[in-house]
């Protein structure tokens, strides 16, 4: 774990209320690069109804580690008891520790790395 890594400390259910905490001190996204995440940015949004999506509240957390910028976002959506979360990435890390070169991430290698 790198000072600056973004780490879930609870979850919780307002309406039921009741909160969890998480017990792990583990990121929720890490990439083992050898520099610490800076540039860290939150952000929270309120998003309404339209035609073409429905209100949600969106928590953004953005940061840098190297040159490669990562983007999170968690949305809840209103009509629905769940948490749905988007990952983007922007860039390249510079070299992986342990000597490994860097894996271009296409379509192709993401597949790979999730089976």
């Amino acid at each position: 774990m790198e000072q600056g890594d973004v780490i879930t400390y609870s979850l919780s259910d307002k309406k039921g209320r009741q909160v969890w905490l998480n017990k792990l001190r583990n990121p929720d996204f890490y990439i083992q690069a050898g520099t610490g995440a800076k540039n860290g940015h939150y952000e929270v949004l309120v998003r309404k109804d339209n035609t073409v999506q429905i209100s949600a509240q969106e928590t953004i957390i953005s940061f840098s580690i190297g040159s490669l910028d990562i983007r999170r976002i968690y949305r809840i959506n209103a009509q629905s008891a769940s948490i749905a979360c988007e990952t983007y990435l922007k860039g390249q890390v510079e070299g992986i520790a342990g000597g490994n070169r860097p894996m271009p991430l296409t379509k192709k290698t993401l597949n790979l790395l999730m089976t």
